[in-house]
């Protein structure tokens, strides 16, 4: 994965498309803690 950035509202929807080798799963893996990024960081603000 290059140059993702995305913020969601709470209450907010979103969807992650793409074609197969793209990224998709390993960006789930990475929000979920299941992974972790080679490079650079995930921020996530539960409760904030």
């Amino acid at each position: 994965l290059k140059h993702v950035s995305f913020h969601i509202e709470e209450r907010e929807k979103a969807a992650i498309v793409g074609i197969n080798g793209a990224g998709k799963s390993t960006l789930m893996k990475i929000i979920a803690g299941d992974s972790t990024p080679d490079t650079g960081q995930v921020i996530l603000a539960h409760g904030a």
